[in-house]
Parts: C-alpha cells; structure tokens; sequence
C-alpha cells in the first residue's frame, strides 16, 4: 500500500541559496512517517504509552533536484520489506507534476525504552498492508 501526503514549502524549510535544504528533506520524510502512524491508529502518544520507538536504522537517499518556497512536495511512502523487528520504506518526495525532488530507502527497527529491539508490533504490519485509502482521514 502507498501513503501520499502533501506539505507546503514554508520559509523556515529554505536555506541560505532559497533551496530545500538537505537536512530539511529528513525532516519531510520523518514528517510523513509520523503522520502515516497518526492516520492507521499508531499516534506518537500511544508509542509513549506503550514504552516502544521506530527508529531509523538505515538510511539512503538520492537528491535529485531543488525545491523551493511555495512548492508543493507530495511524499510518498510505500512499505518494501518487512522483518520480524521493522521494515525497509521507499519514500519518494516529488512535485505536482510526478518529478521526484528525494528518493530514499529508510529502514525503521521498532525498540523498547531502552533502545532494544523489539519485535514489530502486527496490528502497525497489518495496517501499513491493508487495501484502501486510510490517507482519505486527513481531509
């Protein structure tokens, strides 16, 4: 299944050459991870509750051209591989028009408090797999 968000660039997003800055685009893409486990029922404050993370484990990304204030980025996230303590995402962040600005491959390893690795919780691998459109919530 493939999660789709979109975020305004704002000016606090642009660096000193009126681009997105490249820490900016991590920031985007952990944006929509996190507003992917608000929308299939997994909000950060049931992670506190349950004493659990996802943490990024591994991270690649491609930079393959610039945005800038105003710009429209839409961030798309699909899961790749699961394993029994995470799973490996493809997002791609890319503009009205369908050209990719980041591609990137993240893999999240969910821990306990102390930072362990944990097995990753079923019902998040049952709703990041489930047919339809959970995303339609944000409206």
């Amino acid at each position: 299944m493939t999660f789709e968000l979109e975020y305004k660039v704002r000016l606090d997003d642009i660096d000193y050459m009126g681009i997105v800055g490249n820490a900016t685009w991590l920031t985007f893409l952990e944006r929509a991870r996190v507003d992917i486990m608000d929308v299939i029922g997994y909000p950060m404050t049931r992670f506190f509750a349950e004493k659990i993370g996802a943490v990024v484990s591994d991270l690649n990304i491609k930079y393959k051209r610039p945005a800038l204030f105003g710009h429209t980025v839409k961030i798309r996230t699909s899961p790749e591989t699961f394993f029994s303590k995470g799973v490996v995402l493809r997002q791609i962040i890319e503009n009205v028009e369908g050209q990719a600005y980041v591609e990137a491959q993240v893999t999240m390893v969910f821990v306990d408090s102390v930072g362990l690795p944990i097995p990753m919780p079923e019902e998040i691998k049952a709703k990041l797999t489930t047919e339809g459109d959970p995303l339609s919530q944000l409206s």
